[in-house]
């Protein structure tokens, strides 16, 4: 079980880099792909580039709201399980 987890974990981080990786050589690939083969695709729009901004305080208020709506989610479900009696549950199988 143990050695299931540190597989799982190692994929995540492994997928989690790559995906890093990927997103921070992305800009770069787009200009080289574009000089070489001559396009511009980007030329048609007033704003050629995105204009982002990360604010701690925007960060943390998305965080709160996941957490708190991950929390709220597992009520239902958690209340419903207590209301349960396993062993009328399990004469039903």
């Amino acid at each position: 079980m143990r050695a299931m987890q540190y597989a799982y974990n190692r994929k995540f981080f492994g997928l989690l880099l790559v995906s890093t990786l990927v997103a921070l050589g992305l800009p770069s690939t787009y200009a080289a792909l574009s000089e070489v083969l001559g396009l511009a695709l980007m030329s048609q729009y007033f704003v050629n580039y995105l204009p982002v901004a990360l604010r701690a305080a925007d960060l943390v208020g998305i965080v709160t709201t996941a957490l708190v709506l991950c929390v709220l989610g597992t009520l239902y479900p958690a209340w419903r399980a207590t209301q349960l009696q396993p062993s009328r549950v399990l004469a039903h199988e």
